[in-house]
């Protein structure tokens, strides 16, 4: 509610203020404004926030930061070699090797089937040097530590 010869300040953040005065000569005691504001430039000084209070603290923390590792460094430290042959090998057999194994006793089998006989190595000569090599050696005796 505003009487005649008032002033009406308009301003808002971003825009110029405009001022309005009420006319004295109005004849009816309702009156419509539309104010039309410009933009105006807004310059805000700069303002940097660090989260330490000193620049001694943020060169002792920056220095002594441990930085996390990137994708590739994770990766390589995944498929180190060491680390994938141990997984190789406490590894159990999964259904594909299961079939392949199957299939090549199964094969080894059928060959054997025809008449031909396994290898048996009582029969092998190179098998028997070995043997008896191993015995002169002394490789069968029995130590009691009893």
């Amino acid at each position: 509610m505003a009487l005649l010869g008032d002033t009406l300040d308009f301003s808002s953040m971003g825009f110029k203020p405009a001022v309005y005065i009420i006319p004295d000569t109005l004849s009816t005691n309702r009156y419509s404004l539309i104010q039309l504001l410009n933009h105006d430039t807004v310059y805000l000084s700069e303002t940097v926030i660090y989260p330490w209070p000193t620049p001694a603290q943020f060169k002792h923390a920056f220095l002594n930061m441990i930085i996390p590792d990137d994708d590739y460094e994770r990766a390589m430290k995944n498929l180190s070699y060491m680390e994938m042959r141990e997984r190789y090998e406490n590894m159990p057999m999964d259904g594909s090797m299961n079939y392949r194994n199957f299939i090549q006793k199964q094969t080894a089998r059928l060959y054997y089937a025809g008449g031909q006989l396994p290898p048996n190595n009582l029969l092998n000569p190179f098998a028997w040097a070995q043997f008896i090599k191993a015995w002169k050696e002394g490789k069968f005796k029995r130590y009691n530590n009893d």
